[in-house]
């Protein structure tokens, strides 16, 4: 994760590069020397899992302050006071005071605040996964909104924050700040608590209709896997509705919710990932291939194929030559 920091839009201020850079909190302007305006200071702590970056430019008159942060991962953001404008490729969004979301960094963003306190905690891509493996159901609402497309986890509106929100992070703020051995153990178990009560705040503010389609979460987790095993099978969606206990319509509805796409599109897109795979075996024909991968006809395969990636199968293939000691392409 690189981060970097800008006042007024012309003079950078702070550049800051990778987990794991610093051990201890630094704020980047001390007392009596380069600070952006009056009364502001960057507080910048990072460990090999996480990174905590609180940015004050809450003093009256404050100049303009530009954060931006290139990386994959997620922002927890939460709006101590006064308003952040964000940006990303998905579009433009505003946190005003006292509110909280968690945002998607897919490659980049920037953040633009005047007279503002803002904390942020930042969460590498592979931290994240291994929270979700540890504790799918808990991440399940994250990995649902990130699968949609979204660029936050509350997509319409941001959460409230909570005085329980608001001692955690003043604990986080306290813990960096000491020069005790082992304080990141700590420091994480804050933050998986922070992470924690942010997603279940999520789920309370879902409507009825949301709510209604929740109970039905792990039937749509069972449907992936039940098409997942049988990619060789025809299906039909009276099948896999009937292999997890609901009924076509649920199993329609709940299966867009979830993962923002079709039964089908589903489907065809695990039978086209697991494709892939196949392709990179030297000794499998794209008959064979087409098989492995659920198509009845190699004919249907490569049109499917080429319609995913705008290339056939053996062009892709070639283009991955270098991996193959020998190519059967027939």
């Amino acid at each position: 994760m690189k981060m970097k920091v800008w006042a007024n839009g012309i003079n950078k201020v702070a550049c800051l590069s990778g987990l794991g850079s610093y051990k201890k909190a630094i704020n980047i302007f001390p007392e009596g020397q380069g600070k952006i305006g009056k009364e502001e200071h960057l507080l910048y702590y990072s460990s090999s899992l996480f990174c905590i970056v609180r940015l004050d430019s809450s003093a009256k008159k404050a100049s303009s302050v530009v954060c931006e942060f290139e990386g994959n991962g997620i922002v927890m953001s939460f709006q101590k006071r006064g308003k952040t404008s964000g940006e990303n490729d998905q579009g433009k969004r505003q946190m005003f005071e006292k509110q909280n979301n968690i945002f998607f960094l897919n490659g980049f963003a920037k953040c633009q605040q005047t007279e503002a306190d803002c904390f942020r905690i930042v969460l590498s891509k592979s931290y994240v996964e291994n929270l979700r493996k540890l504790y799918p159901g808990a991440m399940a609402p994250l990995v649902e909104a990130y699968q949609k497309g979204c660029d936050s986890m509350s997509e319409h509106s941001h959460l409230t924050t909570t005085l329980e929100m608001v001692q955690i992070i003043k604990t986080i703020e306290n813990l960096y700040l000491r020069q005790d051995e082992g304080k990141e153990m700590l420091i994480e178990a804050k933050i998986r608590e922070l992470l924690y009560i942010q997603i279940m705040q999520h789920l309370k503010t879902l409507n009825k209709k949301d709510l209604k389609i929740e109970k039905y979460r792990m039937q749509m987790q069972m449907a992936c896997q039940y098409i997942e095993e049988n990619i060789r099978e025809l299906l039909s969606l009276h099948d896999i509705a009937m292999a997890v206990g609901v009924c076509d319509t649920i199993l329609k509805i709940g299966f867009k919710y979830f993962y923002g796409k079709t039964v089908f599109e589903y489907f065809n897109e695990y039978r086209l990932n697991k494709a892939c795979d196949f392709l990179q075996d030297a000794s499998l024909s794209i008959s064979d291939v087409a098989f492995l991968a659920g198509f009845k006809h190699s004919s249907h395969f490569s049109t499917s194929f080429k319609q995913k990636y705008k290339i056939t199968p053996i062009e892709y293939r070639i283009k991955n030559i270098e991996m193959f000691p020998a190519i059967k392409v027939g």
